[in-house]
C-alpha cells in the first residue's frame, strides 16, 4: 500500500487536470472558476490519501460534510460533482498501475463522499463540527423552555473546558429566568438598535427563555485598558463555548450586546451588562411579535453575509 501511496501522490496532479479536462468538456456552462474546482479536488483527494494511508474514512466524511451547512445543502446541481467524482475514480482505476486494493478502498471512498451529498452529512450528533454546522445567531423563539439542568450542563461545560487568560475568569455571569412579561418588555425595549429613531428596531435575541447576562467580576476591570482588553478577551472566549455547548444539547442561542436604554435594563437587573446571551429553541418563522410596537415584524439582519474568507484570513 505504501506503494500505491506514493504513486497516487505522484499522479495526483495529472489526475485532477484529467478531470477538469472533462468538465470543461462535459460541463461547458458550469463554471468558469477552474482554479476553486482544481482546489476542491485537491482536498478531495488528500482526504482519500490520508484515509487511505490511515485505514479510516474520517477525512472524507469531514469533506463531504462541508457540503452542509446547517443541515441545507450548499450546492444545488450537485449530480455535476457526482459525475465528476466517479470519473476522478475512473481515471484511478483505468490508469493500471494501482493494486486492487487501493482501486477498491477509494471507491468505497468515493461511495461515501457521493452519499454525503446526496442525502445529508455523516456526523455525531455530538461532534464539535455538527454542532459548528447548526448554530445560527436566533431571533425568534419557540414557546418550549430548555430545562434548568440543560443550563446547568452549558455552565458547567464552561466551568470546565473553557480557557480564561492566566485562569482569572474576569466575568461574572447572572442566569436569568425571562419568564416575567413586565420585565421582558423592559429588556427587549433596552434592546433598541437605535435609541434616536422613532421606529428603531430591537433585538428580539433578549426574547429568548433563558438570558446570560455578563458583567466584570471586578468592579475596577473596566477602568484600565489593559484589563479591559483581558476582560473582553475571556469574554469572547466564554461566548464560543456557550453557544457551541448549547447546539451540542440541540438548544440554540441569540447574541445581543446592543443597549440602548440603560435605565431600563436596570430596573431588572440593577446594571448594564457588557453582553446577554439568549438560549432557548429556535422558530424558524422569519416574522416575530414585536413587544414595543405590539406587530409582526421582520427579524433583523438575516442575510448579511460575512466577509470572504481571504478578506480576513492572509498566510505570511
Amino acid at each position: 500500500m505504501i506503494h500505491d501511496i506514493n504513486l497516487l501522490i505522484q499522479e495526483k496532479t495529472n489526475i485532477i487536470e484529467s478531470c477538469l479536462k472533462y468538465q470543461k468538456r462535459k460541463y461547458p456552462l458550469r463554471t468558469r472558476d477552474y482554479n476553486k474546482c482544481r482546489r476542491d479536488l485537491n482536498y478531495i483527494l488528500e482526504a482519500m490519501l490520508f484515509d487511505v494511508e490511515n485505514d479510516t474514512t474520517n477525512n472524507t466524511i469531514y469533506i463531504g460534510n462541508k457540503f452542509w451547512i446547517r443541515n441545507e445543502r450548499q450546492i444545488s446541481a450537485y449530480e455535476v460533482e457526482l459525475d465528476i467524482y466517479n470519473k476522478m475514480y475512473s481515471i484511478i482505476e483505468d490508469n493500471g498501475k494501482f493494486s486492487d486494493e487501493l482501486v477498491k478502498r477509494v471507491k468505497d471512498l468515493v461511495a461515501i463522499l457521493s452519499n454525503i451529498i446526496r442525502q445529508g452529512p455523516m456526523e455525531e450528533p455530538n461532534s464539535w463540527h455538527y454542532s459548528a454546522s447548526l448554530r445560527l445567531n436566533t431571533y425568534n423563539w419557540q414557546l418550549k423552555v430548555p430545562k434548568v439542568e440543560e443550563i446547568n450542563g452549558i455552565l458547567d461545560d464552561l466551568h470546565n473546558y473553557s480557557p480564561s487568560k492566566q485562569k482569572m475568569v474576569r466575568y461574572h455571569i447572572d442566569v436569568y429566568r425571562n419568564d416575567n412579561e413586565e420585565n421582558k418588555k423592559k429588556i427587549y425595549r433596552a434592546h433598541a438598535a437605535n435609541k434616536h429613531k422613532t421606529k428603531a428596531r430591537h433585538n428580539p435575541q433578549v426574547l429568548a427563555p433563558w438570558l446570560l447576562f455578563f458583567r466584570p467580576r471586578d468592579s475596577a476591570t473596566l477602568q484600565k485598558k489593559y484589563r479591559a482588553v483581558d476582560f473582553y478577551m475571556d469574554l469572547g472566549i466564554a461566548t464560543s463555548n456557550i453557544i457551541y455547548s448549547a447546539a451540542s444539547r440541540g438548544l440554540d442561542t441569540g447574541i445581543s450586546k446592543c443597549i440602548n436604554y440603560n435605565d431600563l435594563i436596570k430596573e431588572v437587573i440593577g446594571y448594564v451588562p457588557e453582553l446577554v446571551i439568549g438560549i432557548g429553541y429556535r422558530n424558524n418563522d422569519r416574522r416575530y411579535m414585536c413587544l414595543h410596537y405590539n406587530k409582526i415584524v421582520e427579524i433583523p439582519d438575516y442575510d448579511v453575509p460575512k466577509p470572504k474568507m481571504d478578506e480576513y484570513i492572509t498566510y505570511v
